[in-house]
């Protein structure tokens, strides 16, 4: 692995951490926080592990599915507020409504769409899972009712 990297225990580690997490440029990095473009591709080569990158992709993942749930809430009121305003006979209050509607559901399709084409990641195979169901199983073994019950619900 050669040396530790300049960066691994500095008290900018973590500053330079989420940095690369966020994909911002090395040289952006470097200029922020004093360090040098290599000490940084260093660290991020050595020291950041891809298990922490696909965590943050997995996070990434699960915020965006909470926006679309947001817009299809949005959506619903929307449609919602719509019908009232077609009952009270309001035509022009109703075409805004429906400009509003269209502009939801094209922007829920996309972000379905940008979604869709993320990679699915299944946690089932990952070896930190396959090692923590093995320590589970060897814990609850002298417990039989328990290890079935745990194997029911997890396994």
């Amino acid at each position: 692995m050669g040396r530790t990297p300049v960066v691994k225990g500095a008290k900018k580690e973590q500053q330079v951490r989420e940095m690369l997490l966020d994909k911002k440029p090395i040289r952006a990095i470097a200029r922020d926080t004093g360090f040098s473009r290599k000490a940084i591709e260093t660290y991020r080569n050595e020291s950041l592990p891809e298990k922490l990158i696909q965590a943050r992709n997995i996070k990434d993942i699960a915020e965006a599915d909470d926006v679309v749930e947001q817009i299809r809430c949005i959506q619903a009121r929307t449609l919602a507020v719509l019908d009232e305003v077609e009952s009270k006979g309001d035509h022009a209050l109703f075409f805004k409504g429906i400009r509003e509607v269209r502009e939801n559901a094209k922007l829920s399709a996309e972000l379905v769409g940008k979604l869709a084409t993320q990679p699915t990641i299944n946690v089932l195979v990952l070896p930190e899972w396959l090692t923590l169901r093995e320590r589970i199983v060897a814990a609850l073994r002298p417990y039989p009712e328990a290890l079935e019950a745990v194997r029911n619900a997890i396994i």
